[in-house]
């Protein structure tokens, strides 16, 4: 079954929610060189490019195993 696109507003209230960390905090909101806004969207991106790739069976979700 496909999972509901969030968009950024939906996907911040999901993380905020999830977070075992605590309420945000003044300076949160920039990390680094991407807001987090950026991030989430470049992650989004991803994960719909990834799911097409298995869709048509060039990725798996299985990860490759560990060379010893």
């Amino acid at each position: 079954m496909a999972e509901r696109e969030l968009n950024v507003d939906d996907r911040n209230r999901r993380i905020r929610h999830l977070s075992t960390i605590g309420d945000p905090e003044p300076g949160d909101e920039q990390a680094g060189e991407w807001s987090r806004d950026h991030l989430l969207r470049m992650d989004e991106k991803f994960r719909r490019r990834f799911e097409r790739a298995i869709e048509r069976g060039t990725e798996t979700r299985q990860p490759e195993p560990h060379p010893r």
